[in-house]
């Protein structure tokens, strides 16, 4: 299985590090699945995940948890 990173710019001060929720929508259908951080750069975060989470999705939704 490949994993996929994504960028995700924004404020990451009220993130929780660890699991994050992704969802993706390919020919109208909506996706869902997991990932996790793997560095946080400033601003920007890289989140791991399955490929097929968001295959066909040029811009999956990251969802992070707050604290």
């Amino acid at each position: 299985m490949e994993e996929s990173v994504l960028w995700v710019p924004g404020a990451l001060g009220a993130m929780d590090p660890g699991v994050v929720r992704i969802e993706a929508t390919v020919a109208g259908k909506t996706r869902f699945g997991s990932g996790f951080v793997v560095r946080v750069e400033g601003d920007a975060a890289y989140v791991a995940t399955a490929a097929h989470v968001i295959e066909g999705d040029r811009e999956p939704r990251v969802y992070f948890h707050g604290r």
